[in-house]
């Protein structure tokens, strides 16, 4: 039996792979398998991915023409696990691979669907959780998610948790395809169904912050509106299935504020306005009164001036996160 499945997408990943797979060290009783899905790379990602192969036995790779994005890659890694947990990574990244580890036997012993840790950004200020009160403590996913929307994770990828595979089949929860920030989508269904979450503030994941990656690069910056829009459309679908639940709706609030301040932080000179107005149209007026709600000092500003005029309301952003700082 596999215990743990690491979960690989590649694309155009030819100078880093190898070193992602380095991270992914032996271990005398804990049984790994490493699953490779070269993503349509034109570089020679896939040769080295079969190279490396050729001395790994734990490494099984797969292979399809033309690039159907990290979501549909991940989906399909998650079909062919074998593991009974399973760490969706990055192939520009690394992991640490004894905290990996950690988590892994915690997420055993505990019986979670989800183990969540922290990262290591390399090319970045690591900022301190804010608090830690609900660490090393069995938890559901209605109180982890309210804890997390207090500002304690500014970045919410998979790669910060190991799933339980079974928890993640049963309750149909695969990646979002056809958008970026599918992590941050991901996170809020996933809470939806936990039951068992861990929070523990350990490292288990090293972070390249990269001038090319999909979620730094300059480019695509329309996708990255229309993303925000489907992420802030499926919070408001949220809000109506917790109409009793005042503190959980505070925390949809908050999650609310940051991809919309987060899509209008995007610069638009150079995309074309009408597809810019009708992106941010398909967001309803409704979710800018959720941001006066939320915890966020520029949101309970920005929210009432959006609700009236979005380009008065993003100019506001603008003045705002200037003398203010973004939060």
């Amino acid at each position: 039996m596999v215990n743990l499945s690491i979960l690989i997408p590649v694309y155009n990943g030819e100078n880093y792979i190898k070193k992602c797979l380095e991270s992914i060290k032996q271990h005398p009783t804990i049984k790994i398998e490493i699953v490779a899905l070269d993503d349509g790379s034109t570089d020679q990602s896939l040769k080295v991915i079969k190279k490396y192969a050729l001395n790994e036995k734990r490494l099984r790779v797969y292979e399809y023409g033309g690039n159907r994005g990290v979501c549909h890659a991940r989906n399909f890694l998650l079909e062919k696990a074998k593991g009974e947990y399973v760490y969706f990574i990055d192939s520009d990244d690394e992991i640490i691979f004894d905290n990996v580890i950690i988590a892994y036997e915690l997420a055993v012993k505990h019986k979670l669907d989800v183990f969540v840790g922290e990262c290591q950004k390399i090319g970045r200020v690591n900022k301190p959780v804010k608090d830690i009160s609900l660490a090393n403590k069995v938890i559901n996913g209605r109180d982890f998610y309210i804890f997390a929307s207090k500002g304690n994770f500014k970045g919410i990828g998979p790669w910060k948790n190991i799933y339980n595979k079974e928890f993640l089949i049963n309750n149909n929860l695969p990646f979002k395809e056809g958008i970026v920030h599918e992590g941050n989508e991901f996170f809020s269904r996933v809470h939806q169904y936990s039951k068992r979450v861990m929070y523990q503030n350990l490292k288990i994941y090293k972070y390249y912050f990269r001038k090319n990656s999909i979620s730094t690069s300059t480019d695509n910056y329309l996708l990255k509106i229309y993303s925000r829009t489907v992420i802030v459309n499926s919070l408001l679908k949220r809000m109506k299935k917790v109409d009793d639940d005042k503190e959980y709706q505070k925390a949809i609030c908050n999650f609310i504020s940051f991809n919309v301040l987060s899509m209008y932080r995007i610069d638009c000179e150079k995309l074309n306005k009408k597809e810019v107005r009708k992106l941010y149209m398909s967001v309803p007026q409704k979710a800018y009164l959720y941001i006066a709600k939320s915890d966020s000092k520029i949101g309970k500003i920005a929210g009432p001036i959006l609700y009236i005029n979005i380009y008065l309301g993003k100019y506001i952003i603008k003045i705002l996160d200037t003398l203010k700082g973004k939060e």
